[in-house]
């Protein structure tokens, strides 16, 4: 017996995804970012060697053979514009894409990316729709490959958690694949975060406000990539604070932070993506 059309079951057909068979370059400090990456771009045929500091970074770039660079721009060590610097110092007479991972989308930072050799921007939290223009734009497709998907609708704003960030990561790569996938993001998640906010908090009780603000900058970057937005701008103001070396109501938002996690938390463990 045969098992009966999608259109039949009442499910939506899956948009073709191209296939660019390319070997990327990934500059990214935080770990669920990593996986969200890695697992996007393999989705799109994409072999990604990842590097955690600009420094790392450089030195894969030197081997060579890469075909697109995308540089988190802001890591521990060389940040993302040093490293383009250095790249286009140091490329012949081929230049690589450059695309910029950045959380800010102000004309000033758009600048200081393009002032720096970069080609082009990748907003946090990276969505399938977001990266699949990236690809289309800087790599060529092979001989009759399907085009990217199309956008996605505008998502709308849960409690705790956007829990469409979560559920348009699963549909890319099928519901079994991408839930056994985003699970590991999860657990990977609520293990890092609580020893983030713990540094979060003893950095502000110290006054140390570059310390606040490089930990509240990797947290942040998490949060938004788990849809845990709140957290996300909480971390945001937080990273603000502590370029500003002004901590005053940092301790109050670090609560506020534990708050929104003790939240997101309860809500991942229903994993209401499998509903």
């Amino acid at each position: 017996m045969t098992e009966p059309s999608r259109a039949k079951r009442g499910e939506r057909e899956r948009p073709a995804v191209p296939r660019y068979g390319r070997r990327i370059l990934l500059a990214e400090d935080s770990p669920v970012n990593q996986m969200v990456a890695k697992k996007l771009l393999g989705i799109f045929g994409c072999e990604a060697e990842v590097a955690e500091r600009g420094e790392d970074a450089l030195a894969l770039w030197e081997k060579g053979g890469f075909d697109l660079v995308f540089l988190d721009c802001r890591m521990p060590g060389m940040d993302g514009y040093e490293v383009a610097r250095a790249i286009r110092a140091r490329e012949g007479g081929g230049r690589v894409p450059i695309v910029a991972l950045t959380a800010e989308t102000t004309l000033d930072e758009r600048k200081w990316c393009l002032d720096a050799g970069m080609d082009d921007f990748l907003p946090k939290p990276i969505t399938a729709d977001a990266l699949g223009a990236i690809l289309s734009r800087w790599l060529s497709l092979p001989a009759g490959a399907a085009p990217p998907p199309p956008a996605a609708p505008a998502r709308a704003e849960e409690p705790a958690l956007r829990l469409e960030t979560l559920a348009s990561f699963i549909g890319m790569g099928g519901d079994s694949e991408g839930g056994e996938v985003l699970d590991s993001m999860v657990q990977l998640f609520l293990s890092l975060t609580p020893p983030k906010i713990a540094s979060l908090r003893e950095a502000a009780a110290r006054g140390d406000g570059p310390a606040a603000g490089e930990v509240a900058h990797s947290l942040k970057s998490s949060c938004y990539a788990m849809g845990a937005w709140r957290m996300g701008d909480l971390c945001d103001r937080l990273e603000r604070m502590g370029g500003e070396g002004a901590l005053g109501e940092a301790p109050a938002l670090v609560e506020s932070l534990e708050r929104e996690f003790a939240r997101a938390r309860e809500e991942l463990a229903r994993k209401p993506w499998k509903k």
